[in-house]
């Protein structure tokens, strides 16, 4: 099974989506995307039209939540909302995180993008939080990725295949091969914060950055990806894969702090089928 990951540098606006990231989906053909930094708007309608031409039946997209973005999955297979309850340090991690579940493959999958926190104490406290949903999900068959907003590696010895997942037990981090999966928009400065994060049921084939896929560029917004293998079983070797891709990083903009007992925020939807109808129908087709 193959599944992609991109952030998009949306931050908290909805930017137009590069046509390329549909040739790159017909391409590569996976079997479930997920898109971080994504922002929804009734434009996006059309945009989801497109995902459901090439396959993608089953949407879900996290709730949103003022001045912060949001995480996209798109899925060929049935997908349903997970149980997992997102982090409720404050809102940029609420809207920022998206559990969903596939039955058919027995499989977890956790879209988020980690916000980036100046202080050390709220990082901590954020991935305190991240942790112990993670701990709840070690025993099954778990993929969290996306933008974590730190390198694993940094400071380790950089030939190991894997690192650790310090905030939760029975996770590890593959190692993708390639030097950065960021880059600034100036080429000046490069890190690796974008990884898989999977639990010991699953076991990693290969990890890669990379920036163009079958002879297809990736656009500018998209600049890099990351391929992982999560294999369970040896017969299912080939099976699954994830790749990641990013654009500029910037500081999450807006979304004021939110801690338990401040009031409840809606859970994420499942955008199966018909959309909820909008006052005004205005489709932005991508793939046209």
């Amino acid at each position: 099974m193959k599944i992609i990951a991109w952030n998009l540098n949306h931050r908290t606006r909805p930017r137009a989506l590069p046509k390329a990231i549909c040739r790159f989906i017909e391409s590569y053909a996976p079997d479930l995307i997920t898109l971080n930094e994504f922002v929804d708007a009734p434009d996006r309608e059309g945009f989801y039209d497109d995902l459901r031409e090439l396959g993608y039946a089953h949407l879900a997209l996290s709730e949103p939540t003022a001045g912060n973005n949001q995480i996209l999955a798109a899925s060929r297979e049935p997908m349903e909302r997970g149980t997992a309850e997102p982090p409720q340090y404050d809102t940029a991690a609420y809207s920022n995180f998206l559990h969903v579940y596939l039955p058919g493959e027995a499989l977890h999958v956790v879209g988020l993008r980690a916000p980036a926190y100046s202080a050390r104490a709220k990082k901590a406290d954020y991935w305190a939080e991240v942790g112990r949903i993670a701990d709840k999900l070690a025993d099954d068959r778990t993929i969290l990725l996306g933008d974590l907003n730190y390198d694993p590696f940094r400071g380790i010895d950089s030939t190991r295949a894997s690192a650790d997942f310090t905030y939760s037990r029975g996770y590890s981090i593959p190692s993708p091969t390639g030097a950065w999966s960021y880059v600034s928009s100036d080429g000046r400065r490069t890190s690796r914060i974008d990884h898989a994060v999977v639990s010991s049921s699953l076991t990693v084939q290969r990890a890669e950055y990379i920036s163009t896929w079958d002879d297809i560029d990736v656009p500018p917004i998209l600049s890099s990806t990351v391929f992982w293998s999560p294999i369970p079983r040896s017969e299912e070797v080939g099976r699954e894969e994830a790749v990641h891709g990013r654009a500029d990083h910037r500081v999450l903009a807006g979304g004021g702090e939110r801690h338990p007992g401040q009031g409840a925020v809606p859970p994420a939807r499942l955008l199966a089928g018909q959309f909820l109808s909008v006052a005004q129908q205005v489709r932005g087709h991508v793939c046209l």
